[in-house]
């Protein structure tokens, strides 16, 4: 049977509307299926876990955004059953990097199917995730732009954080070790480990990444002129990031990582409080639905 868990609340009610689209179209189809709606922080990691240990489910549709993505996989792995996502939430940074389809009623079509594609996921001491993890400029502008939302309800608050982080953010040294190579500190920007190719609701941060190809991508923006920014920023939303003089990309399959002064770390858009990081590639860790 097809277990559902929506957020409804995700995207500014992008989760209740999709949820209608899809339930109109399995009960047109007579398809038999459950919803488990989520409805506090950390919910999705309790009903990932149900799914993954009820027999009567077969297969696992997600409807929600990265957040969403991110918590039942914490309660989901290291289940093997089928499962796939819909996106609905705000920034989506997931689904753009496994290309799915925007349509909910498209993607639970493709669910049904259970044709499934090894997909990584990273390990890490501060859970599972799906897309990205990390810390810099990216959490700043999180946190500013959280604290601006609450005056201004629009759109604005977002560009109006960006504006002030871009000038405004103290670079961080960060202390890190790849694989098994030597420890490094640089002074810098922002750190992100990457399993997909878009972090911050849509920017191309890990170009070269993939979802299957068994390795992290690992992408440091040190320290630089701001002077430069407005001309950086642009060829960083033009998706030439990792062509940047001063940015460096690697690969690598485990990292360690500290960062001084702290800032909290961002997996998959959700915020942890900081500590020495310490994560890995699982090759193949879950079956999606694609």
């Amino acid at each position: 049977m097809l277990y559902i868990i929506a957020n409804l609340l995700s995207g500014r009610d992008k989760g209740k509307k999709a949820l209608a689209a899809v339930e109109k179209y399995l009960q047109e189809s007579k398809e038999e299926y459950k919803v488990f709606v989520s409805s506090y922080k950390g919910h999705s990691v309790e009903l990932g876990r149900l799914c993954a240990g009820d027999d009567a489910c077969t297969v696992v549709a997600v409807l929600g955004g990265d957040g969403t993505f991110n918590e039942v996989l914490n309660g989901f792995y290291p289940s093997q059953k089928p499962i796939g996502f819909i996106p609905a939430g705000t920034g989506n940074d997931f689904a753009r990097s496994a290309l799915l389809c925007k349509d909910p009623v498209e993607r639970i079509k493709s669910i049904l199917k259970k044709n499934t594609v090894k997909t990584d996921i990273i390990f890490s001491n501060k859970g599972y995730c799906l897309n990205l993890l990390g810390t810099g400029i990216d959490v700043e502008l999180l946190l500013r732009s959280n604290k601006y939302r609450k005056v201004f309800k629009s759109s604005f608050s977002y560009y109006l954080a960006l504006i002030i982080t871009l000038f405004c953010f103290k670079d961080r040294d960060y202390t890190f070790k790849l694989d098994d190579g030597p420890l490094r500190t640089e002074k810098g920007f922002l750190m992100a480990f990457a399993n997909g190719k878009y972090g911050g609701g849509g920017l191309p941060i890990a170009t070269k990444s993939s979802i299957n190809d068994g390795m992290l991508d690992f992408v440091l923006i040190k320290k630089l002129n701001r002077l430069r920014l407005p001309y950086l920023f642009a060829r960083f939303l033009k998706g030439n990031l990792l062509e940047i003089d001063c940015v460096e990309h690697y690969y690598c399959k485990r990292l360690e990582l500290t960062v001084e002064p702290s800032l909290p770390l961002n997996l998959d858009g959700e915020l942890y409080p900081y500590e020495p990081l310490k994560a890995e590639i699982i090759a193949g860790g879950i079956n999606m639905c694609v």
